[in-house]
């Protein structure tokens, strides 16, 4: 006969569970994601609640000024020029050093997705 202690640990190995458990490790990266977004997001709160208040309480000084420029903003070359600098300090901002998605660096040669 086997002794007892090593039918039951025989047993317990056949149910033991496997050393990494891929599924635990996401829920708990996501969790931690969560958790320091949730931080991030309480950070900028109190800026974003002053910046509200700054712009609420400057809102007349902005709209008196706003009679005086608006007649000469309201040109159509000077929103296309506006409207084009936007786009490219956009892209200029989100792709920063990636250019090299749409070009490989040899003159001419641009490369085809």
């Amino acid at each position: 006969m086997t002794d007892p202690d090593t039918r039951l640990a025989a047993l317990w190995a056949e149910d033991a569970p496997p050393e990494r458990d891929p599924v635990f490790v996401v829920a708990v990266m996501e969790r931690a994601a969560r958790r320091r977004m949730a931080f991030e997001v309480a950070g900028l709160f109190p800026g974003a609640l002053a910046a509200t208040a700054l712009l609420w309480a400057a809102g007349p000084l902005v709209m008196r000024g706003a009679r005086v420029v608006l007649p000469i903003l309201a040109s159509p070359a000077l929103a296309v020029t506006a409207g084009g600098l936007t786009l490219a300090a956009t892209l200029w901002l989100w792709l920063g050093d990636r250019w090299e998605v749409f070009w490989d660096g040899n003159e001419g040669d641009a490369i085809q997705a």
